[in-house]
């Protein structure tokens, strides 16, 4: 999907879509997308047990990367 989305402008989520469903793989493995209209709530809190017990695994390459 990458390459497939490669110096795109994301326009709208159609444009998305599209790009994403017309990704390949060498094999003939295709992609198929849906968009969900459901709303999601933001900013909800995690519990502490949660966070206690949330494995994070870094990654030397996105943790150099300038935020």
């Amino acid at each position: 999907m990458t390459d497939a989305c490669k110096s795109s402008v994301f326009t709208s989520i159609d444009v998305l879509k599209s790009l994403v469903d017309k990704t390949s793989a060498s094999k003939g493995l295709k992609v198929v997308s849906k968009i969900r209209d459901k709303g999601y709530a933001t900013a909800r809190k995690v519990s502490e047990k949660i966070k206690e017990n949330m494995k994070i695994v870094f990654d030397d390459y996105y943790s150099r990367i300038p935020r």
